[in-house]
């Protein structure tokens, strides 16, 4: 016995599919703000967001200011080295925590349309 549907159904049955598979892909924003919070500084929120390549750069910048102080012995150049590294690598971590959420919502967006292309080709 098959069971035919009115294009209306379709389209709902459709729509239903859709939102389900959103919910399982989609991006937690508090998940998000927590990665950023907790470990921002070496970029685990952009890697959490599928953001891979500026999840790696803001990881690379932290490790060279940590092998920068590490390195040098000479402790003028390691505190000037450590101050201006340190103060630009908090000055970006805090306005990555300001814009983690918009960010997460633009990932969202991205993923709802590749979706919605997906399923109304």
């Amino acid at each position: 016995m098959s069971t035919e549907y009115s294009p209306e159904d379709q389209k709902r049955l459709q729509r239903a599919a859709l939102l389900e598979k959103f919910e399982t892909i989609k991006k937690i924003n508090l998940k998000a703000a927590l990665l950023c919070v907790a470990l921002g500084y070496v970029g685990a929120h952009r890697f959490y967001l599928g953001q891979r390549n500026f999840g790696a750069a803001i990881l690379i910048a932290f490790l060279s200011v940590v092998a920068l102080v590490v390195l040098y012995n000479v402790s003028m150049v390691r505190e000037n080295v450590a101050i201006i590294g340190g103060g630009a690598l908090m000055l970006f971590w805090i306005i990555e925590i300001l814009r983690v959420s918009k960010e997460t919502d633009k990932v969202n967006d991205t993923i709802r349309k590749s979706l919605e292309d997906e399923f109304y080709v």
